[in-house]
C-alpha cells in the first residue's frame, strides 16, 4: 500500500515517519509533501491509496486540496489530522468522505489503528462489490446456471448421496426434491447428417430445447430442459409423467412441420435424483444401439439394454457379389441380414463398429485384387461422409456400402469422369477470382469439397498440370499483360499478380520468361517503337 503525508509543520512529519515501522504494516513508499503544490504533484505521480493530511496546510483546512486529489485519485482514503475539534471539520470529513481524523501530535498507536480502519474498510467495500457484481451476475444467468447443474447431475460431476445432491442444488436454486421422482428424455436425430448440413448442429439443438420448453415442460421449469453434448434431454416432474409420450409426440410433429427434424425420443422410468446419472447413461447406450430405429417414442426400461449381443459373422458369399454383374445385390442382403439381428436385440454400437470394419475388409480384399489403393475410399468425400455417419442406423450403414460398392467396382466411372470435369472447372473459377489474393490449397479444397491431395491428383489428370503450377502460369500471364498495357512499376505489378515478395516474383519471372520484369517491358517497348516506325514508312 502506498501513502501520502500532507502537513505544513516538516518536523511532525519526519518524526512520525522515523517513529513507525512501514513495512510491518504493509506499507511500501510514504511520500511527503509539505506545501499545497507539493502534495498535488505527488498525489499525481505516486497515485497513493491513503492520504494523511493536516488541517494547518492550508486557510481552508486542505479542503480545496483534498477535494482536486481525490478527482487525480479516485477511491483515495483521506485521514485528516489536527489540533482541535470543531463543527466546520466534521462538516468536511462527510464532504470529503474521510475515513478517520487524528488529532495532533499522532503517536504510533494512533497512526496503526487507523491504517488497520482504513484496510477493514476497503475490504468490506470490495466484499460489497463482489457481492453486488455476484447478484447481477446471478440475475442475468440464473437459468444457465440452473442448467449447468442439471447437466452436471447427468454426468455424474455432483458426488454424494441423496442430501448432498439436494444441497447443491440450493446453492443455485434449482428446484430438485430428493423425495420425488423424475423421468428423463434423452431426444437425437433419426435424419442427423441432414440436419447438420442444411442447420448445423448448434441451431438444431437450440430449436428442439426452445420447443421442448414450449411443449413438454408445462411445469415451467426451463432449466430442466438442457443440451448434453450432441443430444436434448428433459427431467420431467410427477406432474408430467401421465402426459410424457404424448407431448413428446407434439414436440416430433412440431420439429418435422417447423424444420423437417426426424426426432427419436426415449423415456426412463420414474427414478430418484440419485438414479439420473445412471439413467442418462442407460439411455444414451441404448439410443447408440437402437439403429432399427422404427419407433419414434420409446419407453426404455430398466431391462432393456446391456445384456449380451452374439457376435456377428460376415456370410462367406458377400465378396463373391462383387465379381458379379449386379453387385448392387450386396446392399439388399445386407439390409436382409441386420433387419433381424436389430429387432431380435442383436445389434449394439459395438456389433455395428465391428460390422463396418469386417465390410471394410471385404471392400480392401476386393480393391487389392483389383490393384486400387486402400486409401482411395477415404479419398472420396462422399464415401468419407457417409461413413462416419454409418454406425447410426441400417439405412446409413446400406448407403455407405452401396456408395463404396459403385465406387470400387466401377459402376461410377462416367459420373466421376463428370465429376472431374467439375472439379477443374471450379479450381480454375476460384483462381481467376482470387488470383491477387493468398490462394492454399486448404482453401481450393473447400470449394471442390474434397481433400486437398485429391483435387490435386484430378486436376493433374484432367490438365497434365498441378493446381500450383496453373496458379503461377496464370499470375505470369496476368503480369506479363499489366508489363505490356500498363504504366504500373514492377512492385505494383507484383502485388497484382498475388506476390507480395517483391524478390522472389523476379526470380519467379525469370525462370518463367527467362528476363527480369524490367527487361521483359523494355524489349515489349522497344518492339512497340520497331513496329510503329515499320508502320510509319510502309504508309
Amino acid at each position: 500500500m502506498k501513502i501520502l503525508l500532507i502537513d505544513s509543520e516538516a518536523e511532525e512529519i519526519r518524526k512520525l515517519k522515523n517513529q513507525i515501522d512501514w513495512e510491518s504494516y504493509g506499507i511500501e513508499s510514504a511520500a511527503t509533501a509539505y506545501s499545497e503544490k507539493t502534495a498535488k504533484e505527488t498525489a499525481k505521480n505516486q497515485q497513493p491509496e491513503l492520504v494523511f493530511c493536516s488541517t494547518q496546510i492550508a486557510e481552508d483546512g486542505g479542503f480545496s486540496l483534498l477535494a482536486k486529489i481525490k478527482s487525480l485519485v479516485p477511491g483515495v482514503g483521506i485521514v485528516l489530522m489536527g489540533r482541535g475539534f470543531s463543527e466546520e471539520i466534521f462538516r468536511r470529513l462527510l464532504y470529503l468522505e474521510a475515513v478517520d481524523y487524528l488529532k495532533k501530535p499522532v503517536s504510533e498507536e494512533e497512526f496503526s489503528q487507523a491504517v488497520e480502519r482504513f484496510k477493514k474498510r476497503r475490504l468490506k467495500q470490495q466484499e460489497e462489490r463482489e457481492e453486488k457484481r455476484y447478484g447481477r451476475y446471478w440475475k442475468n444467468n440464473q437459468r444457465m446456471i440452473q442448467e449447468m447443474f442439471w447437466k452436471k447431475l447427468c454426468l455424474n460431476r455432483i458426488p454424494g448421496g441423496p442430501e448432498e445432491i439436494e444441497a447443491a442444488a440450493e446453492e443455485v436454486d434449482a428446484n430438485l426434491d430428493k423425495d420425488c421422482r423424475y423421468r428423463m428424455v434423452l431426444i437425437t436425430f433419426a435424419n442427423e447428417d441432414e440436419m447438420r448440413s442444411a442447420w448445423g448442429e448448434d441451431l438444431c439443438q437450440a430449436a428442439v430445447q426452445n420447443l421442448a420448453r414450449a411443449f413438454v415442460k408445462k411445469t415451467g421449469d426451463s432449466s430442466k430442459v438442457i443440451v448434453i453434448y450432441t443430444r436434448v434431454v428433459i427431467l420431467l416432474d410427477e406432474e408430467e409423467f401421465d402426459t410424457a409420450q404424448e407431448r413428446c409426440r407434439i414436440l416430433a410433429d412440431r420439429c418435422r412441420s417447423e424444420f423437417k427434424a426426424e426426432l427419436l425420443c426415449y423415456l426412463s422410468e420414474p427414478v430418484f435424483c440419485e438414479q439420473i446419472a445412471d439413467t442418462y447413461s442407460c439411455l444414451l447406450t441404448y439410443s447408440k444401439d437402437d439403429v432399427l430405429q422404427q419407433n419414434r417414442i420409446i419407453c426404455v426400461g430398466k431391462q432393456s439394454g446391456g445384456e449380451k449381443r452374439e457376435i456377428i459373422v460376415l456370410p462367406e458369399t458377400w465378396g463373391e457379389l462383387l465379381y458379379t454383374k449386379e453387385p448392387q445385390r450386396l446392399v439388399r442382403e445386407v439390409e436382409k441380414f441386420l433387419v433381424p439381428l436389430a429387432r431380435q436385440g442383436h445389434l449394439s454400437e459395438q456389433n455395428f463398429r465391428i460390422f463396418q470394419q469386417d465390410m471394410l475388409q471385404l471392400f480392401f480384399t476386393y480393391m487389392e485384387k483389383k490393384e486400387m489403393r486402400a486409401h482411395e475410399l477415404y479419398d472420396n468425400h462422399e464415401i468419407y461422409r457417409l461413413y462416419k455417419i454409418a454406425i447410426l442406423s441400417i439405412d446409413g450403414m446400406c448407403r455407405w456400402v452401396s456408395k463404396c460398392t459403385e465406387y470400387i467396382t466401377g459402376q461410377n466411372r462416367p459420373r466421376e469422369a463428370a465429376q472431374g470435369a467439375e472439379v477443374v472447372r471450379k479450381v480454375k473459377e476460384y483462381i481467376r477470382s482470387n488470383l491477387k489474393n493468398d490462394i492454399t490449397m486448404e482453401q481450393i479444397a473447400g470449394v471442390t469439397h474434397l481433400n486437398p491431395d485429391y483435387t490435386t491428383r484430378i486436376f493433374r489428370s484432367k490438365t497434365g498440370m498441378t493446381v500450383r503450377g496453373y496458379l503461377i502460369k496464370k499470375r505470369m500471364e496476368r503480369a506479363k499483360t499489366l508489363l505490356q498495357t500498363t504504366g504500373l512499376s514492377v512492385s505494383e505489378i507484383a502485388m497484382e499478380s498475388g506476390y507480395d515478395n517483391f524478390s522472389y516474383f523476379i526470380r519467379v519471372f525469370r525462370q518463367y520468361f527467362g528476363v527480369t520484369p524490367r527487361q521483359f517491358r523494355k524489349g515489349a517497348e522497344q518492339r512497340r517503337i520497331t513496329e510503329t516506325e515499320k508502320d510509319n514508312s510502309e504508309k
